[in-house]
């Protein structure tokens, strides 16, 4: 029974560290600079790294930027042991 608890959680374990990982499923700390500014504004959580760009192309278009291509934004990987494990776009 021990052997087959300890198997359980391991498997748990590995199929999160699966899911942290899944660019679909993950979760994004999404960060949002404006023209010329080096300064990052936090967003939010995303769920999913195309959920990361929409709420970064809404957070723009809400301030104006729509037509301007000078803003960027980061999606940072958040995982059960960083709130930046990786950077993605």
């Amino acid at each position: 029974m021990f052997k087959f608890l300890a198997l359980m959680i391991i498997i748990g374990g590995f199929s999160s560290c699966i899911a942290e990982r899944n660019p679909e499923s993950a979760k994004f700390n999404v960060y949002f600079w404006f023209p010329g500014e080096r300064k990052e504004y936090y967003l939010g959580l995303a769920q999913g790294l195309d959920q990361c760009g929409v709420m970064a192309r809404k957070f723009a278009n809400s301030k104006g930027l729509s037509g301007n291509n000078d803003w960027g934004y980061i999606c940072c990987l958040k995982t059960s042991t960083s709130e930046c494990e990786s950077k993605h776009r």
